[in-house]
C-alpha cells in the first residue's frame, strides 16, 4: 500500500500481507495546500487511516517520519527507514562554479516548499553579495508564479537577479547544480530531501530549514547547514557565513560527494528486498 495524503485502504479488501510505503504524514501540509474544509479535515483523515493500519509494517525514508508514526500509535518496531539514493552520477572531482555567487532552488513551486522564504533570504544575501543570482527550477501554478514575480520579486527589486528556469531535463538540472554554489531549501516538511543528495553529488552543499527529511538528508555542519531558526534572516546569515569561509565550504563539498556515494541503490535495493521478503 502507498500513502500520499491518503492510502488505498487495503486492510478492507486485501487478503495478503500489507506493507505501507509512506514518505511523510501530511499533517500541516493540509493547511498549506488546501482551503476550507480540507485544511481542517486533513489532520482528522491522518488519524483515521493510521488507526486502520496500526498493526501493519511501515516503510519510509526518514527517521523523523517514524517518530511521527509512533505519535499516532504505530509501534516503532513495525517501522523501517531506508534513505533514498540519487540517480545522479557522483562527480570524481569538485566542479568549477559560476563566477557570480549563484544559489539554486529546485522544487515544485508551491507555498509549502518555502519558495517565498528562499526569495526573502536571497534578498538579504543580495544586499551583502551584490552580483549574486538565484535560479529557481520547477513548475507550479502559473498564477502563483506570476504573483511571486510581481508581488515579491519586483517589490524587492530582484528581477535582474532571479531567473525562473521552469521545467528542465535531468541533464540540465545537474549542470545547473554543478554551476551553483549552494542549494537553498525552505520547505515546511519533506519525506526526504532528494534534491539535497543530488546537489551534494554535484559538489554543491545545501542550506536548509530544520524540517523533517531535510534535516536528515543534510548532515549538519558536515555536508551543509540546517539553520537554527526557520526564518529567511537565519538562512541568509548562515549562507553568508558559509560562503565567506572557503575552507569550510570546500570541506562541505568533499563530504557531500562522500555522502552521495554512500547512498547507493544497491544498498537500498538489498534492504528493500529483505523487508519485502520478511512480509511474505
Amino acid at each position: 500500500d502507498e500513502v500520499h495524503g491518503i492510502p488505498f485502504f487495503t486492510p478492507f479488501y486485501a487478503r495478503k500481507p500489507i506493507l505501507v510505503l509512506i514518505h511523510e504524514v501530511a499533517g500541516e501540509i493540509w493547511g498549506y495546500t488546501f482551503g476550507f474544509p480540507l485544511n481542517k479535515l486533513g489532520p482528522i483523515i491522518d488519524k483515521f487511516y493510521l488507526k486502520i493500519y496500526e498493526n501493519k509494517k511501515f516503510w519510509t525514508d526518514s527517521k523523523f517520519t517514524i517518530d511521527e508514526l509512533v505519535k499516532f500509535g504505530i509501534e516503532r518496531k513495525n517501522c523501517l527507514s531506508i534513505p533514498c539514493p540519487s540517480n545522479a552520477k557522483v562527480l570524481q572531482k569538485l566542479p568549477t562554479k559560476n563566477k557570480k555567487y549563484t544559489f539554486i532552488s529546485i522544487n515544485r513551486i508551491v507555498k509549502m516548499k518555502g519558495i517565498e522564504d528562499v526569495i526573502d533570504a536571497f534578498s538579504i544575501i543580495n544586499k551583502k553579495i551584490k552580483e549574486s543570482e538565484l535560479w529557481i527550477i520547477g513548475t507550479g501554478d502559473p498564477e502563483y508564479i506570476k504573483s511571486l514575480k510581481i508581488n515579491k520579486i519586483e517589490k524587492l527589486n530582484l528581477k535582474k537577479h532571479i531567473k525562473f528556469w521552469g521545467f528542465v531535463s535531468e541533464k540540465k538540472k545537474l549542470e545547473l547544480m554543478r554551476k551553483s554554489h549552494l542549494l537553498l531549501h525552505g520547505s515546511i516538511k519533506e519525506g526526504w530531501g532528494l534534491v539535497v543528495i543530488e546537489a551534494a553529488s554535484q559538489g554543491t552543499p545545501s542550506v536548509v530549514y530544520n524540517s523533517s527529511g531535510l534535516n536528515e538528508s543534510v548532515k549538519n555542519n558536515t555536508t551543509g547547514l540546517v539553520v537554527s531558526q526557520n526564518t529567511p534572516l537565519q538562512m541568509a546569515t548562515e549562507v553568508i557565513s558559509l560562503i565567506s569561509d572557503k575552507k569550510r565550504y570546500n570541506s562541505y563539498q568533499i563530504n557531500g560527494l562522500k555522502w552521495a556515494k554512500e547512498l547507493n541503490w544497491e544498498n537500498a535495493a538489498n534492504l528493500s528486498l529483505r523487508l519485502l521478503k520478511n512480509e511474505k
